[in-house]
């Protein structure tokens, strides 16, 4: 998922009759609160909570799947601004078993990590040694990390950077040319996972 905040549906198939919960953490094991377990009361004052994550453990109040043989609902997850991952696990009620195919227990399952990735962002810094020069604001474009969208990206931006002196002058020699930058890219990969992350720095003439 991105790193903006998301709603994704889910459903829950079973026997019509089939009980269920579900619980829902974070990668720092707080718990999603569900606001459908809250009875809304106009009348009382009483309204459904903002969807959040807290270290209050909560879960899905019990559920019945009903004749259609299908539960549907919604789950938000919040923005984030570092790299997170959430695991659902659901639990059986009485006289329900979870599908062999699902889970040897036939009371629980556990899902994988569900991965959530912030944003990447590229910065282009100029920095001087001489102590006379004042350096311009940094440079920043921030877009979807790679493993979120797989597209080919062409986005050509024009940077105009001033700086002062508080004492002396300059010459400028040349301009930058590409091979004043380089890149670089770190890969973390597992059996299930992998993840791209890119930095970029400039090499000063």
């Amino acid at each position: 998922m991105p790193s903006s905040a998301v709603i994704r549906p889910y459903q829950i198939s079973g026997d019509p009759g089939a009980l269920f919960t579900l619980i829902v953490q974070d990668d720092n094991s707080n718990y999603y609160n569900f606001p459908e377990n809250t009875v809304v009361s106009v009348e009382e004052g009483v309204y459904a909570p903002a969807a959040a994550f807290s270290s209050t453990a909560t879960q899905l109040i019990e559920k019945q799947i009903d004749s259609s043989g299908v539960y549907k609902g919604f789950i938000t997850f919040p923005s984030i601004s570092s790299d997170d991952y959430y695991i659902i696990t659901l639990i059986t009620g009485n006289d329900t078993e979870v599908s062999n195919e699902l889970s040897l227990t036939k009371k629980l399952y556990i899902s994988d990590k569900i991965y959530k990735y912030k944003d990447t962002t590229v910065t282009l810094r100029l920095l001087h040694s001489n102590s006379a020069v004042v350096e311009p604001s940094d440079y920043t474009r921030v877009g979807k990390s790679s493993t979120i969208e797989k597209v080919n990206v062409n986005d050509r931006v024009s940077i105009s950077w001033s700086f002062t002196l508080s004492s002396s002058n300059c010459v400028i020699i040349r301009q930058p040319v590409i091979s004043d930058f380089e890149f670089s890219t770190t890969k973390t990969t597992g059996s299930c996972h992998k993840v791209a992350r890119f930095n970029v720095s400039w090499r000063e003439p």
